[in-house]
Protein backbone atom coordinates (compact mmCIF):
# COMPACT_ATOMS: atom_id res chain seq x y z
CA UNK A 1 0.00 0.00 0.00
CA UNK A 2 1.34 3.91 -0.89
CA UNK A 3 0.37 5.46 2.42
CA UNK A 4 1.74 8.65 0.73
CA UNK A 5 -1.33 8.58 -2.25
CA UNK A 6 -3.58 6.81 0.07
CA UNK A 7 -3.12 10.19 2.53
CA UNK A 8 -3.14 12.63 -0.57
CA UNK A 9 -6.78 10.90 -1.59
CA UNK A 10 -8.45 11.45 1.55
CA UNK A 11 -7.09 14.67 2.32
CA UNK A 12 -8.57 15.55 -0.86
CA UNK A 13 -11.82 13.54 -0.39
CA UNK A 14 -12.15 14.52 3.08
CA UNK A 15 -9.85 17.14 4.76
CA UNK A 16 -10.71 16.38 8.05
CA UNK A 17 -10.15 12.89 7.88
CA UNK A 18 -7.14 12.38 10.26
CA UNK A 19 -7.56 14.96 12.70
CA UNK A 20 -11.67 15.78 13.39
CA UNK A 21 -11.97 14.02 16.63
CA UNK A 22 -15.52 13.11 16.07
CA UNK A 23 -16.48 9.17 14.76
CA UNK A 24 -16.14 10.27 11.39
CA UNK A 25 -17.75 6.70 10.01
CA UNK A 26 -18.27 5.25 13.78
CA UNK A 27 -22.04 6.24 14.41
CA UNK A 28 -22.03 7.94 17.98
CA UNK A 29 -25.16 6.69 18.35
CA UNK A 30 -23.31 2.79 17.73
CA UNK A 31 -20.34 3.50 19.74
CA UNK A 32 -22.63 4.19 23.00
CA UNK A 33 -24.30 1.30 22.66
CA UNK A 34 -21.34 -0.26 24.01
CA UNK A 35 -21.02 1.41 27.10
CA UNK A 36 -17.48 0.61 27.57
CA UNK A 37 -15.63 1.54 30.92
CA UNK A 38 -13.16 3.18 31.86
CA UNK A 39 -11.12 -0.56 32.70
CA UNK A 40 -12.65 -1.85 30.06
CA UNK A 41 -9.55 -3.27 27.44
CA UNK A 42 -10.74 -2.85 23.69
CA UNK A 43 -8.73 -3.77 20.62
CA UNK A 44 -9.41 -1.99 17.48
CA UNK A 45 -8.44 -4.63 14.25
CA UNK A 46 -7.18 -2.74 11.62
CA UNK A 47 -6.87 0.96 13.35
CA UNK A 48 -5.35 2.80 9.80
CA UNK A 49 -4.12 6.15 10.72
CA UNK A 50 -5.94 6.40 14.19
CA UNK A 51 -8.87 8.40 13.79
CA UNK A 52 -11.06 5.72 15.91
CA UNK A 53 -8.43 4.84 18.36
CA UNK A 54 -8.03 8.62 19.51
CA UNK A 55 -11.77 8.48 20.48
CA UNK A 56 -11.01 5.12 22.42
CA UNK A 57 -8.05 6.64 24.05
CA UNK A 58 -10.36 9.36 25.95
CA UNK A 59 -13.00 6.62 27.08
CA UNK A 60 -10.57 3.63 28.30
CA UNK A 61 -6.79 3.35 29.83
CA UNK A 62 -6.60 0.11 28.13
CA UNK A 63 -6.29 0.64 23.93
CA UNK A 64 -4.91 -2.08 21.65
CA UNK A 65 -4.31 -2.09 18.08
CA UNK A 66 -3.37 -4.74 15.44
CA UNK A 67 -2.50 -3.66 11.58
CA UNK A 68 -0.56 -5.17 8.76
CA UNK A 69 2.65 -2.52 8.76
CA UNK A 70 5.05 -0.81 11.02
CA UNK A 71 4.69 2.50 9.15
CA UNK A 72 0.73 2.47 9.82
CA UNK A 73 1.39 2.06 13.66
CA UNK A 74 3.75 5.04 13.32
CA UNK A 75 1.98 6.98 11.15
CA UNK A 76 -1.06 6.29 14.06
CA UNK A 77 1.12 7.03 16.83
CA UNK A 78 2.02 10.63 15.17
CA UNK A 79 -1.52 11.03 14.54
CA UNK A 80 -2.65 10.66 18.05
CA UNK A 81 0.66 12.69 19.49
CA UNK A 82 -0.64 15.45 17.09
CA UNK A 83 -3.99 15.37 19.09
CA UNK A 84 -2.83 15.63 22.22
CA UNK A 85 -3.05 12.23 23.44
CA UNK A 86 -0.10 11.64 25.75
CA UNK A 87 -1.06 8.09 26.95
CA UNK A 88 -0.94 6.37 23.44
CA UNK A 89 -2.37 2.77 22.32
CA UNK A 90 -0.35 -0.58 22.17
CA UNK A 91 0.31 -0.93 18.49
CA UNK A 92 1.43 -4.33 16.81
CA UNK A 93 1.76 -5.33 13.81
CA UNK A 94 0.19 -8.79 12.91
CA UNK A 95 0.14 -11.46 9.83
CA UNK A 96 -3.94 -10.36 8.94
CA UNK A 97 -4.95 -14.20 10.02
CA UNK A 98 -4.55 -14.48 14.06
CA UNK A 99 -4.70 -12.60 16.56
CA UNK A 100 -1.34 -12.26 18.71
CA UNK A 101 -3.26 -12.19 22.34
CA UNK A 102 -4.53 -15.06 24.16
CA UNK A 103 -8.55 -15.70 24.65
CA UNK A 104 -10.92 -13.83 26.43
CA UNK A 105 -8.63 -11.22 26.08
CA UNK A 106 -10.99 -7.76 25.63
CA UNK A 107 -14.25 -6.55 26.70
CA UNK A 108 -14.72 -4.80 23.60
CA UNK A 109 -13.53 -5.31 19.84
CA UNK A 110 -13.84 -2.62 16.90
CA UNK A 111 -13.44 -3.50 12.84
CA UNK A 112 -13.74 -0.20 10.57
CA UNK A 113 -13.89 -1.38 7.40
CA UNK A 114 -11.84 -4.12 7.46
CA UNK A 115 -13.92 -7.24 6.04
CA UNK A 116 -14.72 -5.41 3.13
CA UNK A 117 -11.17 -5.69 1.91
CA UNK A 118 -11.26 -9.40 2.54
CA UNK A 119 -13.15 -12.03 0.76
CA UNK A 120 -15.88 -14.13 2.12
CA UNK A 121 -13.69 -16.99 3.61
CA UNK A 122 -11.05 -14.70 5.06
CA UNK A 123 -13.53 -12.00 6.37
CA UNK A 124 -15.20 -15.15 8.41
CA UNK A 125 -11.58 -15.89 10.12
CA UNK A 126 -11.20 -12.63 11.01
CA UNK A 127 -14.33 -13.22 12.82
CA UNK A 128 -13.86 -16.49 14.11
CA UNK A 129 -10.89 -14.81 15.53
CA UNK A 130 -12.24 -11.93 17.29
CA UNK A 131 -14.81 -14.00 18.97
CA UNK A 132 -12.16 -15.62 20.25
CA UNK A 133 -10.05 -13.20 22.11
CA UNK A 134 -13.29 -11.51 22.76
CA UNK A 135 -14.50 -11.93 26.77
CA UNK A 136 -17.49 -14.03 27.31
CA UNK A 137 -20.43 -11.32 27.36
CA UNK A 138 -17.73 -8.90 25.60
CA UNK A 139 -18.62 -7.23 22.33
CA UNK A 140 -17.31 -7.48 18.52
CA UNK A 141 -18.46 -4.42 16.46
CA UNK A 142 -17.92 -4.39 13.12
CA UNK A 143 -18.93 -1.36 10.45
CA UNK A 144 -19.01 -2.52 6.56
CA UNK A 145 -19.48 -1.29 3.54
CA UNK A 146 -23.12 -1.91 2.50
CA UNK A 147 -23.32 -1.20 -1.75
CA UNK A 148 -24.39 -4.29 -3.49
CA UNK A 149 -21.82 -2.92 -6.68
CA UNK A 150 -18.69 -4.25 -5.15
CA UNK A 151 -19.07 -7.52 -4.54
CA UNK A 152 -16.10 -10.03 -5.18
CA UNK A 153 -17.10 -13.53 -3.85
CA UNK A 154 -13.31 -14.83 -4.64
CA UNK A 155 -10.78 -11.91 -5.00
CA UNK A 156 -8.75 -11.92 -1.31
CA UNK A 157 -6.74 -8.31 -0.43
CA UNK A 158 -6.81 -5.94 1.69
CA UNK A 159 -6.72 -2.85 0.11
CA UNK A 160 -5.86 -1.01 -3.73
CA UNK A 161 -4.22 1.84 -4.13
CA UNK A 162 -7.09 4.81 -4.27
CA UNK A 163 -5.01 6.86 -6.88
CA UNK A 164 -4.35 4.24 -9.52
CA UNK A 165 -7.17 1.68 -9.45
CA UNK A 166 -9.42 2.59 -6.39
CA UNK A 167 -10.13 1.25 -3.33
CA UNK A 168 -10.86 -2.38 -3.23
CA UNK A 169 -14.10 -2.98 -1.70
CA UNK A 170 -16.00 -6.21 -1.27
CA UNK A 171 -19.62 -5.48 0.00
CA UNK A 172 -21.77 -6.81 2.45
CA UNK A 173 -25.45 -6.73 2.95
CA UNK A 174 -27.49 -7.30 5.85
CA UNK A 175 -27.94 -10.92 4.86
CA UNK A 176 -24.40 -11.55 3.73
CA UNK A 177 -23.41 -10.45 7.49
CA UNK A 178 -26.00 -12.46 9.16
CA UNK A 179 -25.03 -15.42 7.41
CA UNK A 180 -21.19 -14.86 7.54
CA UNK A 181 -21.55 -14.85 11.33
CA UNK A 182 -24.02 -17.86 11.63
CA UNK A 183 -22.55 -20.52 13.70
CA UNK A 184 -20.13 -18.33 15.16
CA UNK A 185 -21.23 -15.90 17.57
CA UNK A 186 -25.02 -14.17 18.50
CA UNK A 187 -26.38 -10.96 16.63
CA UNK A 188 -27.03 -8.38 18.91
CA UNK A 189 -27.64 -5.38 16.90
CA UNK A 190 -27.45 -4.66 13.06
CA UNK A 191 -28.00 -0.57 12.50
CA UNK A 192 -27.89 0.39 8.82
CA UNK A 193 -27.11 3.78 7.62
CA UNK A 194 -26.19 6.56 4.95
CA UNK A 195 -22.60 7.96 5.01
CA UNK A 196 -21.40 11.33 3.84
CA UNK A 197 -17.83 11.37 4.35
CA UNK A 198 -16.77 14.71 2.23
CA UNK A 199 -17.93 14.44 -1.44
CA UNK A 200 -18.80 10.45 -1.26
CA UNK A 201 -21.33 9.05 -0.17
CA UNK A 202 -22.46 5.38 0.45
CA UNK A 203 -23.94 2.78 2.42
CA UNK A 204 -22.48 1.78 5.71
CA UNK A 205 -23.53 -1.13 8.93
CA UNK A 206 -22.78 -1.18 12.08
CA UNK A 207 -23.23 -5.01 13.42
CA UNK A 208 -22.68 -5.65 17.22
CA UNK A 209 -22.00 -9.74 18.02
CA UNK A 210 -21.12 -11.81 20.83
CA UNK A 211 -20.02 -15.09 21.81
CA UNK A 212 -22.45 -17.71 21.78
Amino acid sequence: MNHKRTIAWWEKQAPTYFTDKIFSFSNPIAISKLNIQPEWCILEIGFGYGRELSQYCGISHHVHGVELFECTCELARKSLLGQGITELPSLVTYDGKTLPYNDDSFDVIHSCFVIQHMSRKAAKELIREALRVVTHGGQVLMEFFGDPEYRHQTEDRFSGDPEIDGMYNNAYTKDDIISLVSNLGRVLWIDPQRVFPGSTAFDNHWLCITKD
